[in-house]
């Protein structure tokens, strides 16, 4: 159980060393603490913007997810160009690396269905990161060889 930030070594130190501020940084916590993104909220959401700072941020946002997009278009073009190099390249397990990788992930992913059917109880981080490792394998896989499909189809 977590103790109240007034508790805590920070609380204890701003009470002695800065006492007006401390209902200020509680205020700005929010309640699952250590979330930044929400801390950021919280100081962004109490201090009044400007309408040309609304305006900056706005275009700023818009800039970022443009980067963002260009960013993830090439980090994708290139995991295609590598698929692309190991299918043509003449190893039998450059070639099937990626199938057989879907296959031990639903063969573990079968058997932890099995062991749940027997009364074995895995932990369930354990389960949730299979999972996200089944979605990532999967979708990579089918969205790679659509687009080695579709960059055959060009030439």
């Amino acid at each position: 159980m977590k103790k109240p930030f007034k508790e805590t070594l920070l609380g204890q130190w701003l009470q002695l060393h800065a006492p007006h501020l401390v209902d200020k940084v509680i205020s700005l916590i929010p309640s699952p603490a250590g979330d930044v993104v929400a801390i950021v909220k919280n100081l962004i959401s109490k201090t009044p913007l400007s309408e040309s700072s609304m305006k900056d941020f706005s275009d700023n946002e818009l800039d970022f997810n443009k980067e963002f997009d260009e960013t993830e278009i090439g980090v994708q073009k290139e995991l295609t160009s590598r698929n692309l190099i190991d299918t043509l390249n003449g190893d039998f397990l450059a070639k099937n690396i990626r199938p057989f990788s879907l296959i031990f992930l639903l063969l573990i992913y079968l058997m932890t269905i099995v062991l749940n059917y027997f009364g074995i109880q895995l932990h369930s981080e354990l389960i949730t990161m299979q999972k996200e490792l089944l979605l990532l394998a999967f979708g990579f896989y089918f969205v790679g060889r659509s687009a080695e499909k579709v960059t055959d189809l060009k030439n």
